[in-house]
C-alpha cells in the first residue's frame, strides 16, 4: 500500500500560504487540456488522461480533483465506474469529497490506493435529496438525512443515536474553520465526539458556548476540556494561547491569574511558576513559530515545560526572521532562545533554515550547548550553492548533506550523475551508489536496490540479496532481516502494509517479528532482534490487506491481532461476503465479528 504517493497527490491540490491565522489558499490546477488531450498533474509532472474526450472535458469549481466529460467522471486522474456523468455533482468537496448522481449519494473509504466508492444505500441509508445536509465536513465527517444523524469512518457510515436531528449542528466559535470540529449540540444537549462516541457535557449551557479550540469549550460559566470540566479558571477573562501543537503541551491557555496548561491525561490544569510573566499582554510571538511568546517587557521560549525569559532582547526591534528559527533586535542575531556571538543581524542572509550567509560567506551554527552560540565558516561556493531536496545541498563541484544541523560533503559522490530518489526522500543514488541521509550504503546493489518502507527513524529496503533495515546511528548502520528465513525471492518481495509490518513474495506471506518469538510488527528500536516470520497456509498470489487489520487470500479471511502479535485466520469466514464494518467489528453473510472473534 503506497500511502505516500497518494498523499502527495493529494498535496499537488492546495499549498497554504502565510500564517495558519490568515491562510490564504492557492489552487493548483490538477487537469490541464493541451491540443486534444486531457492531463492531470502528479508528484512526477503532467500524465495524459487515457481516453478522456477533451472537447468536452470540464472541471468543477466545488473541488478541482474532480472532473468529466461526455461519458466518465474523474478523481484524482482515476475513471469513477458507475457514475452518470450528466447528473454528476459536487455535494461537499473541502475536507470531504461526496458527490452523487441520479442514483445516489457517495463518499469514499480510506483505501489510499484504490478508490472505493461507498453508496449510502449500501450502508441502508435511504437518501432523501431534499433534506440531506453535511454538519462537518472535517474530522469526523457528520452528516444529516431526514430525522438521523451519522458519522463516517473508514468507509462506513454509522449512526448517532440519542440526538434530536433537526436541531444537531456543530459549534465552531473560532475563525480556523478548517479545523477539525468535536463540539456539537441539539436543542436539548452539549456533545464533545470522541472515539466514535458523542460523549454528553454535563451541567452546561448549551445557549452561551463557544469552541475556542478542538477539544476546548466555554460557556458563561465554565471551561471544558473534552467532556470535563476544568476547574480554577476565571471565566471572564479566560483565552487560548495556541492549540494542538505537535510537541508537549497540546494547549497552553490563560486567564486574569496564570498561563496554564492542560494535563491531558489528568485532564488538570498546571500554571506556569513564572513570576516576570506580564498576564494580560502574554501572548504568542509569531503565529508560525508557537514556541516563542512575549508580553510587553519580555520574549519567552517554551521548553520542557517551563518558560525562559530571552535575556538581553530588544523587545521594541524584535523580529523573526521569516519562517526560521532565527529571530533578531536591533543588536543582535538569535538563533532559537540564543544570541549568535559577533554578528551584525542586518548583513544576515538566511539560506533554507539552515545557514548563514555574510557577504560572500556561508556559515553553519556552532557550539549550541553553550550560553551564545557561534558561526562556522563552510568551504562552499556561496554563489553555486543551492539547495536540492530533503537536507541535501549542492555547489557547483560538491554534494552536500545537512546532517543535525552540520553540513557534510558527500565524499567519492558521482557529481553529474547524483539525484534524490524520490521528492522529499532521505534516499540519493548516483550511477555507482546509493546513499541514505548522505551515508554511502556499503555493499548494497544499486540497480537491483527498492525501497520497502522508508521512515525518518528507520527505513526498510532491499535488494537483491536481502532484506534490511536501516537504524538510526551515529552513522546509518545496515542490519540484514532475512537470514533466517531461506528461499525468499527478492526480485518479487514487496510491502503489504507498514501497519502492522506485513511482506509478501511469490513463495509465502511474511511478518517483521522485533521482539521475540511472536509474530510481533510493532518495533522495538532499543533491540536488534529484527526477523522475518513466515506464515504458513496462506496464498501470497492472492493475499492483499482489506482494510485496518484484516486480510485475505482467495479461501480464508486473517485478522492480525495488536494485543497477541498475531495473524489469525478467521475459522469459516466467508471470503466473497466478507465485510470490514470498522477496526473492531466485521461480518460475512453467516456471522458477526469483534477483533477476528466470532461473536456468539
Amino acid at each position: 500500500m503506497n500511502i505516500k504517493r497518494y498523499l502527495l497527490k493529494i498535496l499537488l491540490l492546495l499549498v497554504l500560504v502565510g500564517s495558519v491565522a490568515n491562510a490564504d489558499i492557492l489552487v493548483v490546477p490538477f487537469y490541464e487540456i493541451h491540443e486534444k488531450s486531457v492531463y492531470y498533474r502528479t508528484e512526477n509532472g503532467l500524465e495524459k488522461l487515457q481516453n478522456a474526450d477533451a472537447k468536452t472535458f470540464e472541471i468543477f469549481k466545488e473541488s478541482r480533483s474532480f472532473g468529466r466529460d461526455k461519458n466518465n467522471v474523474y478523481y484524482l486522474g482515476d475513471k469513477l465506474n458507475k457514475i452518470d456523468p450528466k447528473t454528476f455533482e459536487v455535494v461537499e468537496g473541502y475536507y470531504i469529497t461526496m458527490f452523487k448522481d441520479k442514483n445516489g449519494i457517495y463518499t469514499f473509504g480510506k483505501n489510499y490506493d484504490k478508490l472505493k466508492i461507498i453508496n449510502f444505500k449500501e450502508n441502508g441509508i435511504d437518501i432523501d435529496f431534499n433534506d440531506f445536509k453535511v454538519i462537518s465536513s472535517e474530522n469526523p465527517t457528520i452528516y444529516r438525512n431526514k430525522n438521523d444523524v451519522y458519522f463516517q469512518k473508514g468507509g462506513k457510515i454509522y449512526p448517532i443515536k440519542n440526538v434530536d436531528a433537526k436541531t444537531f449542528e456543530k459549534i465552531n466559535g473560532r475563525s480556523y474553520s478548517y479545523l477539525d470540529n468535536k463540539y456539537y449540540r441539539d436543542k436539548n444537549d452539549v456533545y464533545y465526539f470522541s472515539s466514535d462516541k458523542m460523549l454528553k457535557l454535563e451541567n452546561v449551557d448549551r445557549n452561551s458556548v463557544n469552541e475556542l479550540s478542538k477539544n476546548i469549550l466555554r460557556d458563561k460559566n465554565n471551561v471544558y476540556f473534552e467532556n470535563q470540566q476544568i476547574k480554577g479558571l476565571d471565566v471572564n477573562s479566560f483565552k487560548v494561547i495556541y492549540e494542538n501543537r505537535i510537541s508537549e503541551p497540546e494547549n497552553l491557555i490563560k486567564d486574569k491569574n496564570g498561563v496554564y496548561y492542560i494535563d491531558e491525561n489528568k485532564k488538570t490544569l498546571i500554571k506556569f511558576k513564572n513570576n516576570e510573566i506580564d498576564i494580560e499582554s502574554f501572548g504568542i510571538a509569531n503565529e508560525m513559530l508557537d514556541d516563542y511568546f512575549k508580553d510587553k517587557n519580555n520574549v519567552y521560549y517554551l521548553e520542557n515545560y517551563k518558560l525562559h525569559k530571552l535575556d538581553d532582547l530588544d523587545i521594541e526591534t524584535y523580529q523573526n526572521i521569516s519562517m526560521t528559527r532565527y529571530k533578531k533586535d536591533k543588536n543582535n542575531l538569535y538563533f532559537k532562545w540564543k544570541k549568535v556571538k559577533n554578528v551584525n543581524p542586518n548583513d544576515v542572509e538566511i539560506i533554507e533554515n539552515d545557514f548563514i550567509k555574510i557577504k560572500d560567506t556561508l556559515y553553519e551554527i556552532s557550539n549550541f550547548e553553550e550560553k551564545e552560540v557561534e558561526i562556522l565558516p563552510l568551504a562552499v561556493d556561496v554563489k553555486s550553492f543551492e539547495y536540492i531536496d530533503n537536507k541535501y545541498y549542492k555547489d557547483k563541484t560538491n554534494i552536500y548533506y545537512n546532517k543535525n544541523g552540520k553540513l557534510k560533503k558527500i565524499e567519492d559522490v558521482n557529481f553529474k550523475s547524483f539525484g534524490i530518489l524520490e521528492e522529499n526522500s532521505y534516499f540519493g543514488k548516483d550511477k555507482n551508489n546509493i546513499y541514505y541521509k548522505g551515508d554511502k550504503l556499503e555493499k548494497i546493489d544499486r540497480n537491483s536496490f527498492r525501497v520497502l518502507n522508508e521512515s525518518y527513524d528507520n527505513s526498510i529496503i532491499k535488494d537483491k540479496n536481502g532484506i534490511y533495515i536501516l537504524t538510526k546511528e551515529s552513522s546509518i548502520k545496515i542490519i540484514k532481516i532475512d537470514k533466517n528465513i531461506k528461499n525468499i525471492d527478492f526480485n518479487n518481495f514487496e510491502e503489504i502494509t507498514n501497519y502492522p509490518y506485513v511482506f509478501k513474495d511469490k513463495n509465502s506471506v511474511y511478518t517483521l517479528n522485533t521482539d521475540d518469538d511472536k509474530t510481533v510488527t510493532v518495533f522495538s528500536f532499543e533491540k536488534n532482534d529484527y526477523k522475518l516470520n513466515k506464515l504458513n497456509n496462506i496464498n501470497p498470489k492472492k493475499f492483499d490487506m482489506i482494510e485496518f487489520n484484516y486480510f485475505k487470500d482467495d479461501k480464508n479471511i486473517f485478522y492480525f491481532s495488536d494485543k497477541e502479535k498475531i495473524m489469525k485466520k478467521i475459522e469459516n469466514a466467508d471470503v466473497e461476503s466478507f465485510e470490514v464494518l470498522d477496526d473492531d467489528y466485521s461480518k460475512d453473510k453467516n456471522s458477526k465479528y469483534y477483533h477476528g472473534e466470532r461473536i456468539k
